[in-house]
C-alpha cells in the first residue's frame, strides 16, 4: 500500500487529522487526533508489558522465536 492510501485509512478511522493549505507548492500537515493519542498511550503500555514479561520469563521469547 503506498503512503497516502496509509494516510487516508489513517485519517478515516480518526486516528490523524489532515489539514490541507492553499499554498503553492501545496503543503498537507497530518497530526494526531485525540484517539490517536491515546492509541499511541495505548500501544506504548501495551509494549512496556511485553518488556516486563519478556525480561521476567526469558524462555517465553525462545518459544516465539
Amino acid at each position: 500500500m503506498v503512503l497516502t492510501g496509509c494516510l487516508q485509512e489513517l485519517e478515516d478511522a480518526h486516528i490523524i487529522s489532515r489539514i490541507q493549505y492553499q499554498e503553492i507548492p501545496p503543503r498537507v500537515e497530518y497530526s494526531l487526533t485525540t484517539e490517536g493519542k491515546e492509541l499511541v498511550e495505548n500501544l506504548d503500555n501495551m509494549r512496556a508489558w511485553g518488556t516486563m514479561i519478556f525480561a521476567k520469563y526469558p524462555e517465553g521469547l525462545e518459544k516465539i522465536k
